[in-house]
This record gives structure tokens, C-alpha cells and sequence, in this order.
């Protein structure tokens, strides 16, 4: 038996009943409810990804420090960015995510080439936007919302719940890790029906035996 692993990005807009699960250009309506589970599309699989344990290793967790303090460093070594801006860096197993406001696509595009030229990087999710940055308020916000989907991630997956790492920005909750696909779907879920949670994004990677 040898593994494979794939990468599979999806974004759910959440209302009180419904969530639309977008993966790769198709899209899916499903109810939520007590008996209902998360619908997905289908995985895509990233080439360059290597076969992983289920858990990350001690290893790769200090590898992905190493690579967010590298990235943040370079970033934030541009004042001419920076300025008025917030760029969060976020990794998990060799993939980097980008989150926060920028003055220009210029300055996007150049914080994801910064990421890639990284050579333990695997993948770059630019989730960067065009706009002012968060108000002191909404930051707090932010991390009171990412303190109660943690929560509750915990009571609902117990020992799993520390591969499941979760962002928050502006209300939109980014859930990753190297999971098992009942995990993913559980912890989908959970932070689907979180109140104040308007969006989710899973940027999971998945453990398959062929």
C-alpha cells in the first residue's frame, strides 16, 4: 500500500440553513441541518504535494514556522507595501496562506511571488484583498470568532480537533490541515454553524491508501 495525498480548496457561503460549496468550478447547494452532512466537489489533486501522515510530524510543524517566519520577514521588509496594508502568513505542511488587505494587485501579486520563491513551499493561497485594512475592532472580532470555532472544534472532534488549524479574516474562517475526509466534512460543519461566520474556506489535505 503506498499513500497519495490531495489538496482540495473549497469556499462555503454561510446563511442561517444553506451552504453553497464551491470546489474547482463546481458548485453544490445542501441544507444543514442535525442529519445532514457537508456536500463537496471533487478533489483536486496537487502533483507536487508528497505523501504525509496523518498528523503532522514535529518536523514539518518547526519546517512550517520556519517557512512563515521567512515569508513574513520578507514581506514585511517592504515598506512600500506594508504601508497602510496587513499581510497575515499562514502554513500548514508546505502550504502557505496568504491573508489580509493591500493597496494593489501589484502588491498581491508580489506577496504570493515572495511566498513562492520559498524553495520548501509547496503551494500559495492568495486570499490578499484589494482594500483598506481592518479596523482595531474588527480584528478583535476576528479573534474572538477564531477563539469560538477552536471551541468548538474541540468538543466536536476531540483528539483530532489539533490537526484542524483555523484563520480568521473579516468574518471569513479558514480551516486546514492533513485530515481524513470524515474530519474535514465534521469540521466543515462546525464552523459552517458558527454564528457571525459568513464565509468558509477548507484548504485541506487528504490521506488516501491506494
Amino acid at each position: 500500500m503506498r499513500s497519495t495525498m490531495k489538496t482540495a480548496i473549497r469556499s462555503s457561503i454561510v446563511s442561517p440553513r444553506w451552504a453553497v460549496t464551491v470546489g474547482f468550478a463546481v458548485l453544490s447547494i445542501v441544507v444543514l441541518s442535525a442529519n445532514s452532512s457537508v456536500s463537496y466537489a471533487q478533489d483536486a489533486e496537487v502533483k507536487s504535494l508528497n505523501p504525509v501522515v496523518e498528523n503532522r510530524g514535529v518536523m514539518q510543524q518547526m519546517e512550517d514556522t520556519s517557512i512563515t517566519f521567512r515569508v513574513n520577514n520578507l514581506i514585511s521588509e517592504n515598506e512600500q507595501v506594508m504601508s497602510k496594508s496587513e499581510v497575515n502568513v499562514t502554513t500548514v505542511n508546505g502550504i502557505v496562506l496568504l491573508t489580509g488587505a493591500v493597496k494593489s494587485a501589484e502588491d498581491k501579486h508580489w506577496c504570493e511571488q515572495v511566498a513562492n520563491s520559498h524553495p520548501k513551499v509547496l503551494k500559495v493561497i492568495n486570499e490578499l484583498k484589494v482594500r483598506k485594512q481592518r479596523s482595531l475592532l474588527n480584528v478583535g472580532r476576528d479573534k474572538a470568532l477564531q477563539a469560538s470555532v477552536k471551541f468548538r472544534l474541540i468538543n466536536e472532534l476531540d483528539a483530532e480537533s489539533p490537526t484542524v488549524h483555523v484563520v480568521t479574516y473579516d468574518k471569513v474562517v479558514y480551516l486546514m490541515g492533513v485530515v481524513s475526509k470524515d474530519v474535514a466534512d465534521r469540521a466543515t460543519k462546525v464552523a459552517s454553524n458558527t454564528r457571525k461566520v459568513d464565509r468558509v474556506i477548507t484548504i485541506f489535505q487528504f490521506k488516501k491508501d491506494v
